[in-house]
């Protein structure tokens, strides 16, 4: 058996428009780094992100400087409607046509969510929170998105 040291250091590069994953053994910190890099979680060091650093800003600056998030289990707001969280997800666009289209889009992708648009998130399986949690991150338009989860690769 091979026990896992947590990370004390790492370097990450990911390019604009892109997806990244960290796959990793449990109980090596790829929650507090992912919760790290979007501002969630104190570190010291040095994180930037399109040669601006982030390290130590709040989690909605991240997010508008094109950083999302999706969080681990079940990362939704689930007093809120399948459609709402999406709306959430898209807190920094003022293109309201650009959202709609977005959110019909991510209906087609996960032709669930769409069946479910008016129901409360927490009434929905934890798969389809998990593509709630998914279409949510990405209604940011972000120019990275973040996951731990297998489950957060491209769909289909």
């Amino acid at each position: 058996m091979v026990a896992a040291t947590p990370c004390a250091a790492c370097r990450l590069q990911c390019a604009r428009a892109n997806a990244w994953r960290c796959w990793a053994a449990n109980g090596v910190g790829k929650t507090t780094l992912l919760r790290t890099l979007s501002g969630l979680v104190k570190a010291d060091g040095r994180i930037t992100f399109d040669g601006r650093p982030i390290l130590g800003r709040r989690p909605e600056w991240i997010v508008r400087c094109g950083v999302s998030h999706v969080p681990q289990g079940r990362g939704c707001f689930a007093e809120l409607t399948v459609e709402e969280n999406l709306r959430v997800g898209a807190f920094t666009r003022r293109d309201a046509a650009g959202i709609a289209r977005d959110i019909r889009h991510w209906y087609e992708v996960f032709p669930r969510l769409g069946e479910r648009r008016d129901q409360p998130a927490g009434q929905m399986s934890g798969g389809e929170q998990q593509m709630l949690a998914i279409a949510r991150a990405l209604m940011s338009r972000p120019g990275c998105c973040c996951s731990t989860s297998r489950r957060s690769g491209s769909p289909g």
